[in-house]
């Protein structure tokens, strides 16, 4: 099911790796058996296009039932959000006014952190 360095993507991503080995391999002989061995880094897409490719024979081997939970359903695509209306306002101990709820802190942070990692990337 998984061709490790399948498609013109995953060659251009091998070259390169072997290219930056090739000192290594020519100092020491034992690295050139190793690189056989060399992994991918796998992407979140890449996880769920390799998980939806496991025939239903193989999930069963896997302990799970392919007619209820396949295991690309382990993979959360969309993440339900109640409207704020519905979230409940927290009032703070000390009287004050109240606070977010902890639901919603949380939403923020994903928010956040999928903020950065965007900018990072681009």
């Amino acid at each position: 099911v998984h061709d490790r360095y399948k498609g013109r993507q995953m060659e251009d991503d091998r070259d390169a790796l072997l290219r930056g080995l090739h000192g290594a391999i020519r100092a020491n002989k034992d690295v050139a058996g190793a690189v056989k061995h060399a992994n991918e880094d796998i992407l979140p897409q890449r996880a769920l296009e390799l998980l939806r490719k496991i025939p239903d024979d193989d999930c069963e081997i896997m302990w799970t039932n392919p007619l209820i939970g396949r295991p690309e359903n382990l993979i959360l695509e969309r993440l339900l959000v109640p409207p704020v209306p519905i979230r409940p306002s927290v009032p703070m101990d000390t009287g004050a006014g109240s606070n977010e709820d902890d639901l919603t802190v949380k939403l923020q942070e994903i928010i956040d952190v999928n903020a950065a990692l965007e900018i990072a990337i681009s």
